[in-house]
């Protein structure tokens, strides 16, 4: 039987990727509804995981590039892509997620690459792909001591986000996945408490403003407005709307979907750390079966039973 972290962990996939597919076909979810790098990249972090017991950085590294390898058009954005090809092409994970994002890449830059130096102004990316995966990983490590849950969230956006903002907003979702289980929810409190606990400004930040609309009963569109839906994609333009969302429709599932999608912009990835934390509230039961059995199958996922008892 699987134990209780590995059902809470296919709790939070099952969530974020039926919400992944929900935004992706704007709410359409017809039979073989298709998720999105989001859910690809979730079940690669899962399965480091149900291996290792921890983010075993250079495994997900692995999984990552072999995912990325055998499927490169799942909506990977741009900076995303170029850490991931840099990986596959033999760049060890340290050195491709510090290098600069797209668009600031120099001749230079181009020749101390080439030369196996550290790019200059090295910071990596602040896109919103580790914060998209990561639900999961904070249902995973539920229970446990919210630094440990925070520190595990850093470790697995490392490998392809390590601007601070990007590890920020990994650490965020995660937290919110880990704490919402058995507590009736998140709402503006438990929202402003697990901020003191994210690292970087801008997210941070963000969530804070977000406990604000919260409080004075903004709509959906007034809360994108403010807080980014994901245009541009990066995390501080979307973990705040996201967790904005999550929060305000924590007992509805589809309600939350429905009010992340609403706001337009990066829609599948939003719904997606939607539906991975309001799944750990409202429980398999709460997932509309009949979006669960036209979601696109999962990739499969392999346990160490021995580490999971």
């Amino acid at each position: 039987m699987p134990s209780a972290r590995m059902e809470r962990l296919l709790l939070s996939l099952d969530g974020l990727s039926v919400g992944d597919a929900y935004g992706a076909s704007g709410g359409r979810m017809g039979f073989g509804a298709r998720w999105t790098d989001d859910t690809a990249m979730a079940a690669c972090l899962a399965n480091v995981l149900l291996r290792c017991g921890h983010v075993d950085m250079d495994a997900l590294a692995a999984e990552l590039v072999t995912c990325f390898g055998s499927n490169p058009n799942r909506g990977y954005g741009p900076n995303l892509m170029r850490v991931l090809a840099d990986i596959l092409a033999g760049v060890p994970w340290q050195q491709a997620a510090v290098a600069p994002t797209h668009g600031q890449r120099t001749w230079l830059d181009h020749l101390r690459r080439w030369l196996g130096l550290a790019p200059r102004n090295a910071g990596g990316s602040c896109g919103n792909g580790a914060a998209a995966r990561v639900a999961p990983l904070g249902a995973f490590f539920s229970g446990a001591d919210l630094p440990l849950v925070a520190k595990q969230a850093s470790r697995s956006a490392m490998v392809t986000h390590a601007h601070p903002e990007g590890v920020a907003g990994a650490v965020a979702v995660a937290l919110a996945a880990s704490v919402v289980q058995g507590h009736g929810g998140l709402g503006a409190v438990g929202l402003a408490q697990l901020a003191g606990l994210v690292p970087g400004r801008e997210v941070r930040d963000g969530l804070l403003h977000a406990c604000e609309l919260l409080l004075n009963g903004a709509d959906a569109m007034q809360a994108a407005a403010q807080l980014g839906n994901g245009m541009p994609i990066l995390a501080q333009q979307t973990v705040p709307f996201a967790m904005w969302c999550a929060a305000k429709h924590m007992d509805n599932y589809p309600l939350a979907l429905e009010t992340a999608l609403s706001a337009g912009g990066d829609s599948d990835t939003i719904c997606a750390m939607v539906g991975g934390i309001v799944a750990m509230n409202v429980g398999r039961n709460g997932i509309p079966s009949k979006w669960l059995s036209r979601r696109e199958p999962l990739p499969p996922l392999h346990a160490n039973e021995a580490i999971l008892l």
